[in-house]
């Protein structure tokens, strides 16, 4: 659903600007890199591929019509 792929992008964003930076994450992540887990990067890839999938199920897989007909009108005016 578009509903839940636009949540799933927002939650990768979010991810990207508040946790990712954050110097507590980076020292996490850093403790884990000592033990040869690398942590940083497993993170970010379970962040990157789903903001992926729900791009690509959107903008590729589905039909233009189905996206169409499912979305939400503003005010009554739908797209053509």
């Amino acid at each position: 659903s578009p509903l839940l792929g636009a949540l799933g992008v927002f939650v990768c964003i979010q991810y990207f600007n508040l946790v990712y930076p954050n110097p507590d994450h980076v020292k996490e992540c850093r403790v884990w890199a000592l033990r040869g887990v690398h942590y940083r990067f497993i993170d970010a890839l379970r962040h990157v591929i789903p903001i992926l999938l729900a791009s690509l199920d959107t903008l590729v897989l589905k039909p233009r019509s189905a996206l169409l007909q499912l979305a939400p009108s503003m005010l009554g005016v739908t797209a053509s």
